[in-house]
Order: structure tokens, then C-alpha cells, then sequence
């Protein structure tokens, strides 16, 4: 006991139970979830031009020559005229995006 004034005395704190293990996994193993939601758009033509916005404030990494022959859509291209890529281009590339979604 101290030799403090005080009021009453308080009961020495009860130390935290051990926490219980789980039999599944190991320690240090990390799972992954899915997570699945249901996305109305309401403004296309913004989520599109927030999308090519993002492209192009984003950092971009110089992979090599790219094919001239191939007339598939480069990805700014395809952000830019396809909602559902543009969705999932903003959900997945821009972690700050999605943040505040």
C-alpha cells in the first residue's frame, strides 16, 4: 500500500487470460477473402473520366516495346470508353480510390 491520500483503494488488476489458440492454420499464416458487392453507377461519363484521370496520375513503368501490330485497346483506351473496366481499374490500381468508396 502507498502512502498516497486517496479515496479507496482500488483491487491490483487481474492479468489478461492467455489467449486461446485456434487449431486452424499455423501462426504467421495470412488467408485471403473475397469480398463480392453489388455497384450501381450513376454517372458513367464521370467514372470514366476519374478513371483516365487516375491512369494518368499514376506512375507508369516502361515494360519494353510494345507490338504494332496488335490492335487490341491500350488500357487508357479501354478505361476511358468501358465502365466496368474503368470500375475495376479505380478498384484495383487506386487503393486510395477505393478507400473512399
Amino acid at each position: 500500500m502507498s502512502d498516497d491520500l486517496t479515496l479507496f483503494d482500488l483491487p491490483a488488476p487481474q492479468p489478461p487470460p492467455a489467449a486461446s489458440r485456434s487449431d486452424r492454420g499455423r501462426a504467421g499464416y495470412r488467408y485471403a477473402r473475397s469480398v463480392t458487392a453489388e455497384v450501381t453507377v450513376q454517372h458513367i461519363p464521370l467514372l470514366l473520366d476519374t478513371a483516365v484521370q487516375a491512369f494518368d496520375d499514376g506512375t507508369m513503368i516502361d515494360i519494353g516495346e510494345v507490338d504494332a501490330d496488335d490492335e487490341a485497346p491500350d488500357t487508357r483506351e479501354q478505361i476511358g470508353s468501358d465502365p466496368a473496366a474503368a470500375l475495376g481499374w479505380l478498384l484495383d490500381c487506386c487503393p486510395a480510390f477505393s478507400m473512399r468508396m
